[in-house]
């Protein structure tokens, strides 16, 4: 017998026997979802420009359970019972629902409703609709084009399209989705029990060997995380419910086209769905009366299941707001709300916190879900927080606009004749009238601050408040009742005070010994001057001068009696009030769209990516780093090129700066957010320099710029220590290091300075051997390089996992073997061989069955698949003239395989 013989018998021996692959395992049902997708801060904050594939749906039915059960004490019925099922009903006609919309969209019975209505070809009548309608709770036009739109949709058409652009001229490539961009137009929809590895791509970074591992156990186990949204199984909470809705995609390039839009279109129909009579006299029997009083911006919040995002992100107010109830989700939220800044009476800017904390902490668990054992316990906690900041701020926004009604009412002319008398009668006894005398003190203190033309940094974040869309629609409730109305009440009001104020400064009223107690300020004064931390759900205030009927009154109807209730005392008393409630006012202005809703869509956020607003307001560039990288590659080659014909290592080094944005505070317009114009383009920061140590390993570095001779030509190296100054009265500039420039307008002189360590170091370097110099600084430039690209943060990079590959790997080994780490970070199975990989792909997408083991022969020509639902192999005979069974560009179909006739495996449609 050869060698070779022997070599053959042997292969053969050791392939003969295939694995059987754990077969315990086949009877679990895995989780329809999408590929976990891992990614490091860059690109996480990259990702969030994309529409995402997954939701989680957080439902609130704390007000639907007491409306519920107010409904069946009234009806005598059984409140138990009729509440508990109501809530089970509720949830199930909103999963219905939303599956109802996705199954007419995908099939192109209803068009997408664009998120973006500036394009030329948005439907005419429908962007009309939409600017008007624009964050308002009730819509009639729009309810009646939707339900237009909707009646087309159920009726019998082959082909719904023509009708459709018929009826308000949608366009065929852009509103509607392609065939098969949702996978079978299939969606996963389960019930979260418990988080597990299945969410560890919200924690960020690289899958690792043990996270795989716990994916793996995980998924064996996902009986004890999910539970299908179809199971009729025991409410966890009555009070919260925690859903994971996966859009199956399998066109990515189609979905981040449009995908935005269909989220769009989602939150519009099923808006319009919840509210619709014929459908929910369908799907929720008796309770149909009762649903549409349920608004679903109070007790819907989709957040998206990853770095993706729902809504474009944008840098404007109602964006930021809505990101801001990540806030709510963590643990510390309660213990830490005096350091919040959405308590303060003058909360920071949003996108000011932005510029303040352009980085932030995303490779963790951001949101605390391991710190609770049950889904529903994380949930609670987050709408628990959320309804009682919600219901803080609503208060805020009565009380502030109520005051802020009845004030400005009253005619200019009576407060400036008020203060007038009140201030001849402090003038003629000060030491009689002790509490006057500290009201007009505080007066003048807090509107020094808070409004004076010249000196209050506040004044810009009032003006700003006119230019809130969302805050004028909340006020629209009286035409007489505009934001300009009370902003102009106040600039008069200002006039008013600042004059006599400054007039007792002149006077030096308050040289007098005045006793002044902190707690008299008003409390956004003190929070502001003397960063007094917020009481948490406390916005009260002192007030002085309660007499009746007061400077103003407000009547209160209590049934028969009538009432006159003293709103403030004294002129200045209410002067100070107006000024203190226009902060609040501007305080709930930034978290208008989260906290007072005013639209009946559920709220959308990617609470999950910190970095979605900071990547649309430009603070976080997460391809700087990579740009700058290259960039500084380029110039290092450019280097190694240059020193093949210079004497001496003469090279060009330069810095990129990020687009930086000067101040949010002032630059709030329209609900955007803008900047400088010099900023707006990156900015080169360049100078020549003479790097003698660069080879010769010696410490000298003569730095230049803004001088056009060439550096050589001026300055010679003879000694050790050289100096060297040039004045130029029209080019001038500081130079502090290679990328530090600064120009002034004066004349000044640059001086440079280089000390040598060795005589005669010049020579050394300029006789080099010209092969050694460029290489030299290209090694320089690659290790450069590979160190810059080497950062695990700021380059972007992102691993995708397929969990049924990491069940199936699992399934194969026992285990999830180190070396397949790799293979399944990429999205891909890891089998003994790359022909056992093609043949198990292959199956899976064509055959309804799970693999038990796979034998493929020593020469690769064909491989003998052993399945559940087959009592002998099916054979798929590889396509050899492809090295290493690589998968061909067609794939494998059902007519590559050979099935035994006693085989009935089910075709995968």
């Amino acid at each position: 017998m050869t060698f070779i013989s022997s070599f053959l018998l042997i292969l053969l021996s050791l392939n003969l026997h295939a694995e059987e692959w754990k077969k315990s395992q086949l009877k679990i049902k895995l989780p329809e979802m999408n590929n976990l997708e891992f990614s490091n801060r860059a690109a996480c904050a990259n990702d969030s420009n994309k529409p995402t594939k997954s939701l989680f749906i957080l439902i609130d039915n704390l007000n639907l359970g007491k409306t519920l059960y107010r409904f069946a004490k009234n009806e005598n019925l059984d409140s138990s019972v009729f509440t508990t099922t109501g809530i089970k009903t509720y949830r199930k006609t909103l999963l219905q629902a939303l599956n109802t919309i996705t199954y007419k969209l995908v099939n192109r019975q209803l068009p997408l409703l664009p998120v973006n209505t500036d394009h030329y070809l948005t439907p005419l009548s429908y962007q009309d609709l939409s600017r008007r309608c624009h964050s308002l709770d009730r819509c009639p036009e729009l309810d009646i084009y939707i339900k237009s739109l909707w009646d087309l949709s159920e009726k019998k058409y082959l082909n719904y399209i023509p009708r459709i652009l018929k009826f308000d001229n949608f366009n065929s490539n852009l509103h509607f989705l392609k065939d098969e961009v949702v996978k079978k137009n299939r969606v996963g929809c389960y019930e979260v029990k418990k988080f597990s590895a299945l969410e560890a791509h919200l924690y960020g970074g690289k899958p690792t060997k043990d996270a795989l591992s716990e994916l793996s156990s995980a998924l064996i186990n996902n009986q004890d995380y999910f539970s299908s949204c179809d199971e009729e199984n025991k409410m966890p909470s009555l009070k919260v419910a925690t859903y994971q809705w996966d859009l199956l995609i399998s066109d990515d390039k189609e979905w981040d086209r449009l995908g935005f839009d269909f989220w769009n279109s989602l939150k519009l129909y099923l808006n319009y769905l919840m509210k619709d009579e014929a459908f929910l006299k369908k799907v929720a029997g008796e309770y149909a009366y009762i649903f549409p009083s349920v608004s679903m911006s109070e007790s819907v919040v989709l957040a998206s299941n990853g770095c993706g995002s729902i809504s474009p992100p944008s840098c404007t107010m109602d964006y930021l707001s809505k990101n801001s109830m990540r806030l709510f989700a963590q643990d510390e939220f309660k213990t830490s709300m005096g350091e919040i800044e959405l308590m303060k009476q003058i909360p920071s800017s949003l996108a000011d916190d932005l510029l303040k904390n352009p980085i932030v902490d995303v490779n963790r668990d951001i949101l605390d879900f391991k710190n609770y054992e049950m889904a529903h316990q994380w949930t609670e906690n987050f709408f628990d927080n959320f309804s009682k900041v919600k219901g803080f701020f609503k208060l805020r926004l009565l009380n502030s606009t109520k005051n802020l009604f009845y004030i400005s009412r009253t005619k200019v002319e009576h407060f400036a004749a008020s203060l007038d008398r009140d201030l001849e009668t402090l003038k003629k006894s000060p030491d009689s009238n002790e509490e006057l005398k500290r009201s007009f003190y505080h007066l003048c203190a807090e509107y020094y601050v808070g409004t004076h033309e010249k000196l209050s940094f506040l004044k810009g974040d009032i003006d700003n408040l006119s230019k809130n869309e969302q805050l004028k629609d909340v006020l629209s409730f009286n035409n007489d009742y505009r934001v300009e109305n009370i902003l102009e009440y106040l600039s008069s009001i200002r006039n008013e005070v600042i004059l006599r104020c400054n007039r007792l400064e002149k006077e030096k009223f308050w040289e007098n010994n005045l006793a002044i107690n902190r707690p008299d300020y008003k409390r956004w004064y003190r929070q502001e001057v003397y960063q007094e931390k917020p009481a948490p759900f406390d916005d009260s205030d002192p007030s002085f001068l309660k007499t009746s009927p007061g400077f103003i009154s407000i009547a209160d109807h209590n049934g028969v009696n009538k009432t006159e209730l003293s709103l403030c005392g004294s002129a200045s008393e209410c002067a100070r009030v107006y000024l203190a409630d226009m902060f609040r006012l501007r305080a709930v202005s930034n978290y208008l769209t989260a906290l007072v809703p005013n639209s009946g869509f559920p709220t959308d956020a990617n609470i999950f990516n910190p970095y979605s607003e900071r990547v649309a307001c430009k603070t976080y560039d997460p391809w700087r780093k990579t740009k700058t990288s290259m960039f500084q590659f380029f110039v290092d080659l450019s280097q190694a090129g240059l020193s093949i014909i210079n004497p001496m290592p003469v090279y060009v080094s330069a810095t990129i700066d990020p687009k930086t944005p000067v101040s949010f505070a002032t630059l709030v317009k329209d609900g955007k957010v803008f900047y400088d114009p010099s900023f707006n383009k990156d900015k080169v920061h360049a100078s020549l320099m003479l790097d003698l140590g660069a080879i010769a390993g010696i410490p000298c570095l003569i730095s230049i710029s803004d001088i056009k001779q060439p550096p050589v030509a001026y300055y010679a190296f003879n000694g050790i220590n050289i100096n060297a100054c040039n004045e130029d009265s029209k080019n001038t500039a500081t130079v502090n290091d290679s990328s530090d420039i600064r120009t002034s307008k004066t004349s000044h002189s640059e001086c440079f300075t280089c000390s040598l360590s060795l005589v005669g170091s010049l020579k050394q370097v300029t006789t080099a051997v010209p092969v050694v110099r460029p290489f030299a600084f290209l090694t320089y430039a690659l290790i450069n390089l590979y160190k810059n690209m080497s950062d695990p943060e700021n380059v972007p990079r992102r691993w995708e996992v397929n969990p049924f590959f990491v069940h199936e790997t699992f399934r194969k080994y026992g285990e999830i073997p180190k070396k397949c780490v790799r293979s399944l970070s990429r999205g891909d199975l890891c089998l003994e061989s790359k022909c056992e990989e093609v043949a198990a792909k292959s199956v899976y997408a064509n055959f309804n069955t799970y693999i038990e083991s796979i034998l493929t022969d020593p020469f690769g020509q064909q491989t003998k698949i052993k399945t559940s639902s087959c009592s002998k192999p099916i054979i798929l005979y590889n396509d050899l003239s492809l090295t290493g069974c690589q998968m061909r560009a067609r794939p494998y179909t059902v007519e590559d395989f050979k099935i035994p006739s006693s085989c009935k495996v089910k075709v995968t449609k």
